[in-house]
């Protein structure tokens, strides 16, 4: 089913200094095309820790799947994303052993912070892209010349 999934960076963060609502920003390199996905103030804290490689004083649920992955000696593969922008939101990790394949599901933040902290691509489907890109506020707000973001991590 990966052929069918489009590989999909994390750019970095935007925040609407108005509402203060984070986004997080993904790029699509080969196919020039950005998605950003809202996230709640919680996750932009662990995705902005991720992202900047910083170490925190108390380990992270990204921290902690690492090390039980390592220490298992599993695999991790990849992250598929299906769906964004409801209540059917998630994220699913794919990883391995040495015979056998596992998943995980997690929430769609939660699993790139862990994708970026496990240095693995993101895939997101065809179903992700289409609902991501419905269900996303910030070309709204950006419309409006009188709105301003902060961003953060962008090239």
């Amino acid at each position: 089913m990966k052929h069918e999934m489009h590989q999909y960076h994390v750019k970095g963060m935007a925040l609407h200094e108005e509402s203060q609502v984070p986004f997080l920003i993904l790029e699509n390199r080969a196919e020039n095309d950005t998605i950003t996905i809202q996230v709640a103030a919680a996750e932009a804290d662990t995705l902005l820790l991720q992202m900047s490689g910083a170490v925190s004083p108390v380990p992270t649920p990204q921290d902690a799947i690492a090390e039980l992955l390592s220490r298992h000696f599993l695999r991790p593969q990849y992250l598929e994303i299906n769906h964004l922008g409801s209540k059917e939101a998630r994220a699913i990790l794919h990883y391995r052993s040495l015979l056998r394949r596992y998943r995980m599901s997690l929430l769609p933040a939660e699993g790139i912070a862990l994708a970026i902290r496990l240095d693995i691509p993101v895939y997101l489907t065809p179903e992700a892209i289409i609902t991501g890109t419905i269900s996303n506020p910030l070309p709204v707000f950006a419309q409006n010349t009188a709105e301003s973001f902060l961003y953060v991590g962008c090239e």
